[in-house]
């Protein structure tokens, strides 16, 4: 499971931009990905300082410049952890086609995401707490 984050960033008069992410941020998320895009003109910025206390910089750019930002992170907190992704086999290729492309809709709908090989069913693991008590419905 991914978490993304992303923003627009004015560069300072040197050319910097520090990002102050949400304060849950390092605990939810490891296996940080950084994605930069000027807007407007071409400059050679870079993450100039990683993340560290929920903030990174962004360097390498024009005083006044914007920048795109994005930050992915793979969720480590226990009702992340704890949801558990079965594989299930293919149906045979006489069952595929337009009937499959539409129960995949629906399946997608009842927790189920379809992968080109196989379907995976994600269900919630037995874990004692890992239930946020703000998250949605329990996936059948």
């Amino acid at each position: 499971m991914k978490n993304i984050y992303d923003g627009i960033a004015v560069l300072d008069t040197k050319g910097e931009a520090d990002v102050e992410l949400p304060s849950s941020f390092g605990t939810l998320n490891s296996d940080l990905r950084y994605q930069l895009t000027c807007i407007g003109a071409y400059a050679p910025v870079y993450i100039d300082r990683e993340i560290i206390g929920n903030r990174f910089r962004i360097g390498g750019g024009a005083p006044g410049m914007k920048v795109s930002w994005q930050v992915t992170g793979i969720r480590q907190d226990p009702w992340a952890v704890a949801i558990v992704c079965r594989s299930k086999r293919r149906s045979p290729p006489v069952r595929r086609g337009i009937s499959s492309i539409l129960s995949s809709t629906v399946n997608l709908m009842n927790g189920i995401f379809v992968t080109r090989a196989t379907r995976h069913r994600c269900t919630m693991a037995s874990v004692p707490g890992a239930w946020p008590e703000s998250a949605g419905r329990v996936l059948r």
